[in-house]
C-alpha cells in the first residue's frame, strides 16, 4: 500500500553503485530505512542532512528496508547547503536526531518540533552561533530528560547527572558552573528562535556543548558517540 508523508533525512549510506540506504524520520512512521536507486535521476541531492521532504512510499509493516516512489523537497532549502555554518549545523543536528530516536512509530509532536526548528534554521538572517545549544536543550525535552530549571544566585551549579542545579559542587565531575551553567538556565527558558539573544564567547559555547553532549550519553542509555561535534566547535567559534 502507499503512503504520503512528510519526512525529515538523518542519514545516508552507500548500498552499491545504483543505491543508498536513508534514514528518514517520517511524519507516519518514525524512523525508517530506505532503499533508494539513484542512477542517473540525482535523486542523491535530496538526501542532504535535514532535507524536508514529500514522500510517497510503499510501507510493509516488520520490514527493514522500506521503498520510496517518489520524494520531492518539501520546502526547497533557501540558505542551509550554500552556508558553511549551517550545513555544519544541519550535519550535527541530524546525527544526534539519528543517535537519539530510534521509535517506527508516528510522534506528531516531535516531527514537527524537528522539522519547524530546521525551518528556524534555513531562514535565520542572523548569527547562527548558539542554535545547536538552543536545540540540544529543546529536543531534550522529547527524549524525556528536560533539565529542571531551578536555577537561582544560590543554586548555580548544575548537576549533569541529577539534572538540576545545586547550591555546593557534587562528589562526581559531571556538571558545570558560572556563566555556561547560567546560560544553560537561559536556554531552558527561551524558545529556539530566541537563540541570537544570548551573548555566549567561544569558551562558554564550547564548555556548553560538551556539557550537553555528556548530558545526552548519560540519559540516553546506549547512545553512540556524535563524531560530527568536533567539526561544529570549529566551525562555529
Amino acid at each position: 500500500m502507499l503512503h504520503t508523508t512528510r519526512g525529515i533525512v538523518l542519514r545516508t549510506i552507500r548500498y552499491n553503485d545504483k543505491a543508498v540506504i536513508a534514514n528518514i524520520y517520517t511524519e507516519l512512521f518514525g524512523l525508517q530505512g530506505y532503499l533508494i536507486h539513484t542512477g542517473k535521476n540525482k535523486k542523491s541531492a535530496l538526501l542532504q542532512p535535514l532535507t524536508c521532504l514529500e514522500i510517497t512510499v510503499e510501507h510493509k509493516t516488520n520490514k527493514s528496508l522500506q521503498r520510496i516512489k517518489e520524494a520531492q523537497c518539501s520546502p526547497p532549502f533557501s540558505d542551509i547547503p550554500y552556508n558553511t555554518s549551517k550545513s555544519s549545523l544541519a550535519m550535527f543536528m541530524a546525527e544526534v536526531v539519528y543517535r537519539s530516536v530510534k521509535e517506527e512509530e508516528s510522534n506528531p509532536e516531535l516531527f514537527e518540533f524537528l522539522r519547524s526548528s530546521i525551518l528556524v534554521l534555513d531562514e535565520e538572517q542572523n548569527n547562527c552561533s548558539n542554535f545547536h545549544l538552543a536545540f540540544l536543550v529543546q529536543f531534550s525535552g522529547f527524549l524525556g530528560f528536560f533539565p529542571g530549571n531551578n536555577y537561582s544566585e544560590i543554586e548555580t551549579i548544575f548537576d549533569l547527572e541529577e539534572g538540576v542545579f545545586f547550591s555546593g559542587k557534587p562528589v562526581h565531575a559531571n556538571f558545570i558552573a558560572g556563566e555556561p551553567a547560567r546560560f544553560l538556565s537561559l536556554l531552558m527558558s527561551n524558545e529556539i528562535n530566541e537563540h541570537t539573544t544570548l551573548n555566549i564567547n567561544k569558551a562558554q559555547r564550547k564548555e556548553l556543548l560538551s556539557a550537553l553532549m555528556n548530558y545526552y550519553r548519560i540519559h540516553l542509555q546506549g547512545m553512540s558517540e556524535v563524531r560530527s561535534h568536533k567539526v561544529l566547535e570549529e566551525v562555529m567559534g
